[in-house]
């Protein structure tokens, strides 16, 4: 078992490490925060089998992986969010913008309609079904929702 005293030491020499790594993957800084302690807290939960791992740093790593993967499962929502492009979309004509109708001044028809259709998925059995009904995998249906993005942010700031 390690003891708390040993957890401390660990935790001092590796946080930087683990926060970075969060950091890298999430881009946004209180969400690697909260992954970064999410995995210290399992990490202090296991710590009674832990004693047997050779490399503690691999270990955590791998466990921020996991947290992270959960994390973006559980806010799959906050990056897919279409209503915030409306803060960085354009108001060229002086009217509101409805980042719904006007999406389609920055990306093809069909992409503006998977995009508006991915938003409106309130699960992750919806954004299946999704997936399915474009022929697709969930994985390969959100990378193409988030290449959408970043030719809308691209478009946007040329």
């Amino acid at each position: 078992m390690i003891s708390e005293e040993m957890c401390d030491l660990i935790i001092d020499q590796y946080y930087d490490t683990v926060f970075r790594y969060c950091l890298k993957r999430l881009r946004k800084t209180e969400d690697a925060e909260d992954c970064a302690q999410e995995t210290f807290l399992i990490f202090f939960q296991k710590r009674k089998i832990l004693f047997m791992r050779s490399n503690i740093k691999t270990w955590l790593l791998k466990t921020a992986d996991n947290v992270i993967k959960r994390y973006q499962e559980k806010n799959w929502h906050n990056d897919a969010n279409i209503e915030d492009l409306s803060e960085i979309l354009p108001d060229t004509s002086g009217e509101a913008i409805n980042p719904l109708r006007d999406i389609e001044k920055f990306i093809c028809k069909e992409d503006a309609e998977l995009l508006r259709k991915y938003v409106m998925c309130n699960s992750k059995q919806e954004r299946e079904a999704l997936a399915k009904h474009y022929h697709m995998t969930l994985n390969n249906l959100t990378t193409r929702i988030s290449r959408i993005k970043k030719s809308i942010i691209s478009k946007i700031d040329n």
